[in-house]
């Protein structure tokens, strides 16, 4: 099985580019925008041919999992 494209939703859109970029070598799209909803998203793709969007969009929260101690 491939995998093609992972969507995920992220609080900061910049910072996760950038780190996607730094860190996995990954090539960045342009921004898409929609004035309309607020949503933003850039689509990043990555050597094998995998590509992740990452999202944003007010009023929701990204759901961060922590491991009970």
């Amino acid at each position: 099985m491939i995998i093609e494209h992972i969507a995920m939703y992220v609080s900061s859109l910049d910072c996760a580019k950038d780190f996607f970029i730094k860190y996995f070598n990954a090539k960045c799209g342009k921004l898409y925008y929609n004035e309309k909803t607020g949503f933003r998203s850039y689509f990043l793709t990555f050597g094998f041919g995998a590509r992740l969007e990452i999202m944003n969009k007010p009023g929701i929260s990204c759901l961060l999992y922590t491991s009970p101690s």
